[in-house]
């Protein structure tokens, strides 16, 4: 490996934060057939890893998966907001935002004492939020 491949791989190795895909995330060109795109982000403090994302994925197709052709992608953003401290009452947090069709992002938050509750509070927050709205479209 030459010395600038050493140091893309230095730049991977030391990025403080992580993305993470599950091979059903694809770019847009190639997933045409599919409905929703699901993309989860962690912060330096969180150890991304394919288990975690699997793990999010899956709660987040269940629980939105009757919305999976109104909304073309999902971001998730995990964080450890004082990891400094070891724990603390609430220090993590899940950030959603959802694309749906036709219509100006949504976005809420969850934070709580360990990321599965962070993350199934902000999917319900989001799920309970995407209902509304596009309920009163849908009556109109």
């Amino acid at each position: 490996m030459d010395a600038e491949g050493m140091g893309q791989e230095a730049r991977k190795k030391s990025s403080p934060a992580y993305l993470l895909t599950s091979p059903r995330c694809q770019s847009a060109d190639a997933r045409k057939d599919e409905e929703m795109h699901i993309q989860i982000n962690t912060d330096k403090n969180i150890k991304g890893d394919d288990a975690l994302a699997q793990q999010v994925e899956a709660v987040v197709r269940k629980s939105l998966g009757h919305l999976s052709e109104r909304i073309t992608r999902v971001e998730i953003h995990l964080s450890d907001e004082n990891s400094d401290k070891k724990s603390g009452i609430e220090d993590k947090r899940c950030l959603l935002e959802a694309r749906p069709v036709g219509l100006q992002p949504l976005s809420v938050n969850h934070r709580a004492v360990t990321l599965q509750q962070a993350v199934y509070g902000a999917v319900e927050k989001l799920k309970r939020s995407l209902d509304s709205t596009l309920g009163r479209l849908d009556s109109r």
